[in-house]
């Protein structure tokens, strides 16, 4: 599912956090005494996990939940969602379940479930827009921000993995992902220095960076939350940091906190092509090469290749 963020006529956003959902298909009561005996309603079970953020993200789900699928032949692109569109999960006892009901697929196919939160009915003006029905590939849906925070809704998309019709599908596992859960933060962060916001999206990510993480004594940091996990990391205490590639007290959220751990370390070394914020606050400033300089590895956020970058000049000033 493809999210798109409008705010007035400023540039797309994309964001992301993560939460659980769990898919549970199996018959549900209806009082649709017209419903075919074949046709059974889906029902779902829904639950959040914890989110990186500062906003104020939705955690009991108080709306209804939007759910389209698609059947489609083994091995092919994902075509329209013919089996369901814009469906309704509403709550069901201590559960969920579709509004209306569906007769299980033919066997031997593939099928695949997207989700969004919160549901909108696409007639009028919806809050939130879905591609039309008849449209191939993932659902695209469009939000424009409201300009006032308590009007921003925490919109969350999800999807199931690949599954076979053949198979029961009793229960099918999701993840919903925290899209947006408040642009115009009510810290009131926004255009202050120091602030610390910015956007991203964490599934971009795709480089596999168990690869980084060797050693089972190594502690990390939510780089969020920079300045009170240094502090609170205490056994043993930190007392020497060395920063590459970043600028802590120009970017990072929290800069007068950051300024107080300072005090409590004993070396600070800073490599850094400029003398930023940061490197004025170390006892040592590394000047390190700049990519015209140097002959290195990247890898990519968003795609699993290396690429090589060949110095053009030789390193100046050795």
């Amino acid at each position: 599912m493809i999210l798109n963020l409008r705010k007035a006529k400023q540039h797309l956003w994309k964001v992301g956090m993560l939460a659980l959902i769990s898919l549970v298909l199996s018959a549900c009561g209806s009082d649709d005494t017209a419903t075919p005996p074949a046709c059974q309603p889906l029902y779902f079970s829904f639950s959040t996990g914890d989110m990186t953020t500062r906003g104020i993200p939705e955690t009991t789900l108080s709306k209804s939940v939007g759910m389209a699928a698609y059947v489609f032949e083994n091995g092919n692109a994902l075509g329209t969602p013919g089996y369901m569109w814009n469906e309704e999960v509403i709550r069901s006892g201590t559960g969920w379940c579709t509004t209306n009901g569906y007769a299980k697929p033919e066997t031997g196919k593939s099928m695949k479930f997207l989700a969004y939160y919160p549901y909108s009915e696409q007639s009028g003006n919806p809050s939130i827009l879905l591609s039309d029905h008849a449209t191939s590939g993932p659902v695209v849906i469009t939000y424009e921000v409201p300009q006032q925070v308590t009007d921003q809704q925490d919109v969350m998309t999800g999807e199931s993995a690949v599954l076979s019709t053949s198979d029961k599908n009793e229960v099918v596992q999701m993840t919903l992902h925290h899209r947006l859960s408040a642009i115009q933060f009510v810290t009131g962060d926004i255009g202050l220095a120091g602030g610390g916001v910015n956007f991203a999206d964490r599934n971009g990510v795709l480089f596999p960076y168990a690869t980084k993480r060797a050693r089972q004594d190594t502690r990390y940091i939510n780089i969020n939350q920079f300045a009170q996990r240094l502090h609170d990391l205490q056994d043993p205490p930190v007392r020497l940091l060395w920063v590459a590639c970043r600028n802590l007290i120009g970017q990072d959220v929290a800069p007068q906190e950051l300024r107080a751990c300072w005090q409590e370390l004993e070396l600070v070394v800073v490599a850094d092509k400029f003398l930023t914020q940061t490197a004025e606050m170390a006892d040592i400033v590394l000047p390190v090469t700049t990519e015209f300089e140097s002959l290195d590895v990247y890898t990519g956020y968003f795609r699993r290749w290396l690429g090589i970058n060949e110095p053009a000049i030789a390193p100046r000033g050795e």
